[in-house]
């Protein structure tokens, strides 16, 4: 294990929209702290998430990013970020392109 290492869990703001659909969802961002990163379309404001509803208070500024870990969740940041299209699982695909699709 890692005892003194800090994690942060890491999503496309594609997922912020749905996150409250996710099993556990609130006991996620209770336990990690969360960067949401912009992807096209999607923006944190996007249809007021159930998220941003019940975190929105505990949002650091996109310049306070790099103390995210630092803070007790729940806390989340968003970042603005240049728009890539590709997909993770595009991502994942070219960089193991013999690995065999998700089933």
């Amino acid at each position: 294990m890692a005892p003194h290492a800090r994690f942060v869990w890491i999503m496309g703001a594609d997922n912020l929209r749905d996150f409250h659909t996710w099993k556990s969802w609130q006991a996620i961002a209770r336990l990690v702290p969360i960067v949401v990163v912009a992807r096209p379309g999607a923006n944190p404001k996007a249809g007021l998430s159930r998220f941003v509803n019940a975190f929105g208070a505990r949002r650091l500024n996109e310049q306070d990013a790099r103390t995210l870990a630092r803070h007790k969740p729940p806390v989340w940041v968003y970042i603005s970020a240049p728009f890539d299209p590709i997909s993770s699982s595009e991502i994942r695909a070219q960089m193991m392109p013999n690995a065999s699709p998700p089933i």
